[in-house]
């Protein structure tokens, strides 16, 4: 079935990279793409879909970790996330995390240019936010009641690599409060919340994971503080064996 010469390459599925074994000969689709049957000039086999590559990769369990994603930009990310917070810190201490993702370090993931987001090496930046200027999301969950927030911007590639280095930071026994679809696809957390706007439009990076979702709260529009504020309600908090913080849903599928 497959050539003599077999190689390892990779290919490009709405800007995340994937690992296949294609036959010699093929060349891989441009990133967004499908594979042509005409381009091909030898068998292939892709060993995996994207989603069974996804269950295949090794996750970074993080079991204490409640993260929000969204449907779409403007959603309510952070108005739950800051609802969350508010509801939670009375029994927990909390720590926050932001994350911003680019397909290649110095290129805006939305195809602006201006904010500084995504101007780093490549590689990772991991920075703690003290007093940022009001009206940023680090500022609002700060605000909300988070004891420490972090600000992590990466490259996709180096996404895992930035989140481990979060987990060397966080206060051992803070309950984490975090916002990105992205980050779904490298760690497996306690809880995974979705926000989804009704109108069924939903980005690729959400369309990645979402149906990777432990809650999926449908909205018309942003979420409101109260519904966000009622997600609390949907998480059950305690220790595992060891002592370590956790957290998971309350078995509910949609809100």
């Amino acid at each position: 079935f497959f050539e003599k010469s077999v190689v390892r390459k990779e290919i490009y599925y709405t800007g995340v990279c994937y690992p296949v074994i294609i036959g010699v000969g093929i060349e891989p689709p441009q990133r967004g793409g499908v594979l042509d049957p005409s381009r091909m000039n030898s068998m292939a086999s892709i060993c995996c879909t994207r989603q069974d590559w996804l269950m295949k990769k090794e996750p970074i369990d993080a079991p204490a970790l409640v993260l929000v994603g969204s449907s779409g930009r403007n959603a309510g990310k952070t108005v739950a996330a800051c609802a969350l917070i508010r509801a939670l810190k009375g029994r927990f201490p909390i720590t926050a995390l932001k994350v911003t993702v680019a397909d290649k370090a110095g290129v805006c993931h939305r195809g602006k240019a201006g904010c500084g987001a995504c101007s780093f090496s490549p590689g990772y930046i991991l920075e703690e936010e003290s007093g940022p200027p009001p009206g940023k999301d680090t500022a609002r969950l700060l605000a909300a009641g988070a004891a420490r927030v972090f600000w992590l911007r990466a490259a996709r590639p180096s996404l895992a690599e930035g989140f481990r280095a979060f987990l060397e930071k966080a206060p051992p026994g803070s309950l984490v409060v975090g916002e990105s679809n992205s980050l779904r696809e490298e760690v497996r957390p306690g809880c995974f919340i979705m926000l989804k706007n009704r109108d069924g439009v939903m980005k690729p990076s959400a369309a990645r994971v979402a149906d990777l979702a432990d809650i999926s709260s449908e909205n018309d529009g942003a979420v409101t503080e109260e519904a966000a504020g009622a997600l609390a309600s949907r998480l059950i908090i305690g220790e595992d064996g060891a002592g370590r913080l956790t957290v998971r849903p309350t078995g509910e599928d949609h809100a």
